[in-house]
């Protein structure tokens, strides 16, 4: 499923819009501030729970307006995914519940680099996600992910998912038609997702 062209350039228009007012995403994400950014100086700093809560409602918007999975997994490795992710990991699971066990969520050491430093990893059916660590009151608290896309020259007939298949014993047709749902996006598209999802999480504690 390749995202369209059109879809990008609304992104594109949201990031301008953010950049130019932040504000917007008071009503983005139902933060209940007004309209305004919090003025540090006479404002009460943001809240450990409603931190958690903004990042969950951010999460659920992104996923809603790009189609993509996203999740948190804590420092604790306790990991909230979102429901698309889901269903998609009980369709991988229902072919071999092995490839499951290799989830990059139990196999990655989390990554504390400083805030905005992204990284790309590869799930074991072949997926990417994009992982960034976050902070609360310069607290590492865990890492916030976007994925299960594939980009667009990642095709299915390859080496990799012909070795995938054979090595795990997979049902090949089955196996294919499940990749045949993941998102494609071009090297150009994962630009423009991650600076959106950047440029949200830059704003989370001041709106």
């Amino acid at each position: 499923m390749i995202i369209e062209d059109s879809k990008y350039k609304e992104f594109e228009l949201l990031i301008s819009s953010v950049q130019k007012k932040p504000e917007i995403l008071c009503r983005i994400l139902h933060c209940g501030t007004g309209d305004k950014l919090n003025n540090k100086q006479d404002s009460k700093p943001l809240s450990y729970d409603e931190y958690c809560l903004r990042l969950k409602r951010f999460l659920e918007y992104f996923t809603e307006i790009t189609d993509l999975g996203t999740g948190y997994t804590d420092k604790d490795e306790k990991t909230y995914l979102s429901k698309n992710w889901e269903m998609f990991c009980d369709k991988i699971e229902a072919h071999n519940s092995k490839l499951c066990q290799k989830c990059f969520r139990y196999s990655v050491e989390p990554h504390k680099d400083r805030f905005g430093d992204f990284k790309v990893f590869r799930c074991p059916i072949g997926t990417w996600i994009i992982s960034v660590p976050v902070f609360y009151n310069r607290d590492y608290l865990g890492n916030v992910f976007f994925g299960q896309f594939l980009y667009t020259s990642d095709l299915p007939e390859t080496t990799y998912f012909n070795t995938l298949i054979e090595h795990y014993n997979l049902d090949k047709k089955a196996f294919l038609k499940t990749l045949n749902v993941i998102p494609r996006i071009s090297k150009a598209h994962e630009e423009v997702l991650t600076k959106l999802f950047k440029l949200f999480l830059k704003y989370l504690t001041e709106i």
